[in-house]
């Protein structure tokens, strides 16, 4: 039986700011190194992204 890696990345979309400044929050998924990308439908301030922990503080 063999071993299956499995990623997941969370980013802010930057260049696609919405009205009110936030930035919109994407997924990244790999598994067996196949990529998946998606919105989590969610937007997040900028000055809260961390992008060294990927995650809003």
């Amino acid at each position: 039986m063999s071993r299956s890696t499995f990623k997941i990345l969370f980013y802010v979309k930057k260049g696609s700011e919405r009205a009110n400044g936030y930035l919109p929050l994407m997924c990244r998924l790999t598994v067996d190194g196949e990529i998946k990308q998606f919105s989590c439908k969610l937007d997040v301030p900028p000055k809260l992204w961390d992008v060294k922990t990927a995650r809003a503080t």
